[in-house]
C-alpha cells in the first residue's frame, strides 16, 4: 500500500494504492493516480492462475 494523498481544496484522493486482501491473499489494488486532481481510480483485479 501506498499512502493516500488528498492535496488542498481538492475533494478528491489524488494518489496512493490501496491493496485489498481476502484469507492473507491480494485479489485488487486501487490505484488514486499520479497526484491529478480527478475522480479516476484504477482499479486491478488479480487473476489466480490454477497450476
Amino acid at each position: 500500500m501506498n499512502p493516500l494523498i488528498r492535496l488542498g481544496d481538492c475533494r478528491y484522493i489524488v494518489s496512493g494504492i490501496v491493496v485489498m486482501e481476502k484469507n492473507e491473499e491480494v485479489f485488487a489494488t486501487l490505484d488514486f493516480g499520479d497526484g491529478t486532481c480527478d475522480d479516476i481510480a484504477t482499479i486491478t483485479k488479480m487473476v489466480k492462475k490454477d497450476k
